[in-house]
């Protein structure tokens, strides 16, 4: 029996110590992983304190290294604090729900948890309250917790309190939303804001419009004063030319040369002259007469005392000065 038992006994010990063995290969395996997670991660300045000369990091536990480094780069600053008191001052839409302040609130106690500042229940209580108090939708949830006993204010309490009247809260909007009066009243307040909003975009775009029309009209009116200045400019020089060819034309009339020399006269029909040497074909311009490039019709200038009919037969009192090239 005494045999027996010391069998037994063996074969207990045996497969305790063979668990045992597979149990711390497994952590083996594991802190090894861990290990060389967070050699890939951080920076090796992180880990250069702990290394070992000759061993390197194999003899470094992992509770080690996260302590080391918890307590070397783990504190908060206060930038860090001050974003995780303004991720509890986030507004909140009571569409969604209250647990999603409360665990937004959570969140960051846990941050400055871990960098040794935590936030006081009275500060938690007035992230909640200041949350609920800005929706606008729980004032008399809000009066009815003023009144309550100093001692039953912690935050703990509020958000039993505030769960309980959220539901109040959810009921009340299914009410109004399955009684037909309700229903009218959302149906007329959505058409009212949809006919504001296209009133709206409409008086945006006609504005927009209205303004890119002014400038148009702008740039036009200073083309056409432009246009009009060089009008009037060239109708003044044009003017100045006939004018000096009407003083012309006198002083010949009074010195008789067109009898003697049998120049013609302006607006006398003249015969018809031989342009083989030229170089191209004459053409006649009442105001640029004779040149080898525009008739009278085609005349750029454009004029409102050109004559497009007048030919270099028949100048009908237009300019007489040629522009012609002659043959080499």
């Amino acid at each position: 029996l005494a045999g027996c038992l010391n069998v037994a006994q063996e074969r207990v010990v045996k497969e305790q110590w063979l668990a045992d063995t597979k149990n711390f290969q497994r952590i083996t395996v594991a802190e090894a992983e861990i290990k060389r997670i967070i050699v890939e991660v951080l920076d090796p300045v992180y880990l250069e304190c702990m290394r070992q000369p000759m061993t390197g990091l194999a003899t470094i536990s992992i509770k080690h290294i996260f302590r080391t480094l918890f307590a070397q780069h783990g504190k908060l600053t206060s930038v860090q604090i001050s974003k995780a008191s303004d991720m509890c001052r986030l507004p909140w839409d009571p569409a969604v729900p209250i647990q999603v302040v409360f665990n937004r609130i959570r969140e960051a106690q846990d941050l400055v948890t871990r960098g040794e500042n935590p936030f006081s229940d009275a500060q938690m209580l007035k992230f909640g309250y200041d949350a609920v108090l800005h929706t606008a939708c729980f004032n008399d949830s809000l009066k009815t917790w003023r009144r309550k006993a100093q001692l039953d204010k912690t935050y703990a309490n509020f958000q039993t309190y505030m769960v309980d009247e959220y539901d109040d809260y959810l009921e009340d909007q299914n009410a109004e939303v399955l009684n037909p009066y309700a229903q009218a009243n959302m149906v007329s307040d959505d058409a009212t804001l949809s006919t504001l909003t296209e009133i709206h975009d409409r008086i945006v775009k006609d504005r927009d419009t209205l303004t890119s029309m002014q400038q148009v009209n702008s740039v036009l009116s200073t083309e056409n004063a432009t246009l009009r200045d060089k009008v009037q400019s060239l109708e003044k020089r044009m003017n100045t030319a006939f004018q000096k060819l009407g003083t012309l034309e006198e002083k010949l009339k009074s010195q008789g040369t067109g009898a003697k020399t049998g120049t013609p006269r302006v607006g006398q029909r003249q015969p018809r002259k031989n342009f083989s040497k030229y170089t191209r074909l004459p053409k006649y311009c009442f105001i640029c007469g004779l040149q080898p490039w525009h008739e009278g019709k085609d005349c750029p200038i454009g004029h409102p005392l050109n004559k497009k009919e007048a030919t270099a037969e028949n100048m009908m009192g237009g300019n007489e000065r040629s522009q012609m090239i002659l043959k080499e």
